[in-house]
């Protein structure tokens, strides 16, 4: 598929295509909205200290980039980049705020 017609004008985007690039787009601005308030929300809920809340963060990039790093590996691996990524993504759908 060259994404062009026989008269070599380009073809249009599919329409699934664009609704899932909104869909990616709305989850990840409310990902983004939710994330600098959440230090705010656990210190209000439990008192939790800044220390706390930093050991908190700092486990969570940490696990979010070994994370990375061991499935990119496996997937270059296996040759199956594409399909590995649909777990991920249920992972990160039922995981995220």
């Amino acid at each position: 598929m060259s994404g062009q017609h026989s008269d070599g004008t380009p073809s249009p985007i599919p329409r699934i295509v664009v609704s899932l690039g909104w869909v990616s787009f709305l989850t990840d601005v409310g990902s983004e909205m939710i994330f600098p308030l959440l230090p705010l929300f656990l210190a209000s809920l439990g008192g939790a200290p800044a220390m706390a809340l930093g050991w908190i963060e700092g486990t969570a990039e940490t696990t979010s980039s070994a994370l990375k790093i061991v499935s990119g590996r496996l997937a270059d691996r296996s040759g199956a980049g594409s399909p590995s990524w649909s777990p991920g993504t249920a992972c990160r759908r039922r995981s995220g705020p």
